[in-house]
């Protein structure tokens, strides 16, 4: 006998975390259950609800401090109003 399909099933298949053979036989009581058919959609923009949510807090590959330390580095050469004094950054490579 066959387990009945969950909603944990359709998270995952939706994320695409399902062996193929569980894929098919998920894939096929969705396409003829309804219910089914509008979890995953609600799923699925959740899914895009949240990569847009992520994707508009931080730019990839920088993190918060990394933003914060790149905002208060001055560049290579820059001066500082006031100051004759020529900073550079030691990683930059001349």
């Amino acid at each position: 006998m066959t387990r009945p399909i969950t909603p944990e099933d359709l998270s995952r298949f939706v994320d695409n975390e399902l062996p193929a053979e569980e894929r098919d036989r998920v894939s096929q009581w969705v396409s003829g259950c309804e219910d089914s058919r509008k979890e995953v959609e609600r799923f699925r923009a959740w899914g895009a609800d949240l990569r847009d949510l992520l994707s508009s807090l931080e730019p990839p590959g920088l993190s918060t401090w990394d933003q914060i330390r790149h905002q208060l580095e001055p560049e290579a050469g820059q001066t500082f109003s006031g100051s004759s004094t020529v900073l550079s950054n030691p990683e930059s490579k001349q």
